[in-house]
């Protein structure tokens, strides 16, 4: 399932062509887009440098040097960082990126509130962060995206 996800020509261009809609029409400053795979960080970031050029498109994995990484995110003008999920759920401040966009099924809240606070590190006059979630129509799909809403959404909202 997650290769067919993963590999999915249809899917892959509506992230990219999402993800830059909201780099261009919502006004993001940079988009974290947290993947399972090296074959899809590699996937996408071939359709990302088609569109924005290789130097907006910063990845990291284990193999790179981390705090090298973020430092180019935060100085240069990176519009997307596609990333190894445990990269970045803990200890990872971040003041540019404004979105997080999760492309694959997701039921852990643990690991969901780590991902979906990267872009919330407070900064004066930084727009207020936004997460995007990709649902599939694949039962397990609906089952993880039902199951984070309900137990871990839907209890936190305000109201």
């Amino acid at each position: 399932m997650m290769k067919d996800l993963q590999t999915n020509e249809a899917r892959n261009s509506l992230i990219v062509k999402n993800a830059i809609h909201d780099l261009e029409k919502n006004h993001h400053t940079c988009i974290i887009i947290p993947v399972q795979t090296h074959r899809h960080m590699d996937l996408l970031k071939k359709l990302f440098a088609k569109k924005l050029g290789s130097g907006a498109i910063a990845i990291l994995t284990g193999k790179v040097d981390k705090q090298k990484v973020l430092k180019t995110v935060e100085k240069d003008h990176i519009k997307i960082l596609l990333a190894i999920p445990r990269m970045i759920q803990r200890g990872v401040d971040m003041q540019r990126p404004t979105c997080v966009h999760l492309v694959y099924p997701l039921s852990d809240g643990n690991v969901f509130y780590q991902l979906a606070k990267r872009p919330c590190t407070p900064l004066l006059g930084k727009r207020q962060p936004v997460v995007r979630i990709y649902l599939d129509e694949m039962g397990a799909s609906r089952g993880c995206f039902t199951s984070l809403l309900f137990q871990e959404i839907h209890p936190h909202l305000p109201g």
